[in-house]
């Protein structure tokens, strides 16, 4: 009877909230927990003032049922974040927005300022934020350690590449992945990549529009371009890249995944790595944590020495590998600080840094690297040592083993949010499908 009074005592708060809205619906059941036409008004909004999309009737019908289907994947994340004790502080948050900010070019607070500017809701664009985070989190935590790439992989991977009239050309694209997961939700998908690649040619932000659609295992969503061999890609990409010019935008590309929008922000031929060849050197697939300071602007002293004291300080306490903070965060004061994460076969990182994370032992700090403009702290994750081979099948394996990895994380991260859908109570109203 009590839990019926005090529910009975919320739904008539909600009601109350506003007299612009007539009555609070609930657009979706995620298990025990509700979406409510307001979080959905409030995340449309949000996309709309963040990527320059017009804010008309027509754009609000057509992405209401994507805008929908990602919060019920956040509720998802952070249900199974919680079961796997992965938790998101607002510490952590704010490193997160501050990444998001400095991928964007702006200036630190920002973000903030114009959400408050234009009357979007902070709130919905911090639980975006705290999902997208937690589920990188589980993403390291749960689907990393199983993705396996065998030797026979590699080989196929490079004999196609050998095969193919554009192994020498290299582009440098990024890319908005838009999943299908289900043959019911293709038409679906299909029209939301071509409104959203049409609002693109016409304006809209590219790299604004990825962080609110697109599928990702990183921290927080954005369109990171990367550069790429055009023989490794999927063959319906690379012809799709081919017709657009520096700058340009791809039509929507139907992918074994789902379908991918891509901008080719530049080209160039790629390095001939049969005559670059080296001495055999041991080989080994290496996940790390890099942490990177450099003196704010209005550090009391701007010495190298500063920037040594602080990081000592911060190899003392570098923080978890599945997490892009450092326990020391409280005790650094005079410098800014950046934390990446990144796998990489040996023989593909530069060589002062192949040596230094060769020689750790797996969960061992690096001695900090100090020059006048930066300090850099390593920490050695993970280690899988590999046969030894001359570098110029080494770096075409190594490359094709990379790509692979890739592929598969995504689509092992999709078959996994796959499975807590379908494990998952959820039940959709008031929308279309």
């Amino acid at each position: 009877m009590r839990f019926l009074i005090i529910m009975s005592a919320l739904f008539y708060a909600a009601s109350t909230l506003s007299a612009a809205a007539d009555s609070v619906g609930i657009v979706a059941v995620v298990d025990d927990q509700v979406i409510s036409t307001i979080d959905l008004n409030d995340r449309m909004a949000l996309v709309m003032g963040t990527t320059g999309i017009p804010d008309t009737p027509e754009t609000r019908a057509r992405l209401a049922p994507q805008i929908l289907h990602q919060l019920v994947d956040e509720k998802l994340q952070m249900e199974d974040a919680s079961r796997a004790s992965i938790t998101i502080t607002d510490a952590k948050l704010h490193d997160g927005v501050a990444q998001i900010e400095k991928q964007s070019g702006k200036a630190p607070g920002s973000l903030e300022q114009y959400l408050e500017s234009k009357g979007l809701s902070k709130a919905s664009f911090y639980a975006q934020v705290r999902a997208q985070m937690a589920w990188a989190e589980i993403v390291m935590k749960k689907i990393r350690p199983k993705i396996r790439i065998s030797d026979q992989e590699v080989a196929r991977f490079v004999k196609r590449k050998e095969e193919s009239p554009n192994k020498s050309n290299e582009v440098l694209i990024a890319s908005i992945q838009l999943p299908v997961d289900a043959p019911a939700n293709e038409p679906a998908v299909h029209k939301l990549a071509d409104k959203l690649a049409g609002e693109i040619k016409t304006g809209a932000s590219f790299e604004a529009v990825a962080t609110q659609f697109s599928s990702s295992t990183g921290g927080t969503k954005s369109a990171e371009p990367f550069w790429v061999e055009l023989s490794q890609l999927d063959p319906a990409i690379a012809a799709a890249i081919a017709k657009i010019d520096k700058g340009g935008i791809t039509e929507p590309v139907r992918t074994g995944g789902g379908y991918q929008i891509l901008k080719l922000m530049d080209a160039r031929q790629a390095p001939n790595t049969a005559t670059d060849a080296i001495a055999e050197a041991p080989r080994a697939e290496l996940a790390y944590k890099q942490i990177q300071m450099t003196l704010k602007p209005d550090a009391k002293t701007k010495d190298a020495d500063i920037l040594l004291q602080q990081a000592k300080e911060v190899a003392k306490a570098p923080g978890k590998c599945t997490e892009k903070t450092m326990a020391a965060a409280a005790n650094v004061t005079d410098v800014d600080y950046k934390v990446s994460l990144a796998r990489d076969v040996s023989t593909a990182i530069a060589e002062p840094l192949r040596d230094v994370l060769m020689k750790l032992k797996v969960g061992g700090v690096s001695d900090p690297v100090v020059s006048p403009q930066e300090a850099n702290v390593w920490v050695l994750c993970e280690r899988m040592d590999l046969p030894p081979s001359t570098s110029a099948v080494s770096a075409a394996n190594d490359a094709a083993r990379e790509v692979i990895y890739k592929e598969k994380l995504e689509l092992e991260a999709q078959k996994y949010l796959r499975n807590l859908r379908r494990e998952a109570f959820i039940e959709v109203r008031g929308i279309n499908k």
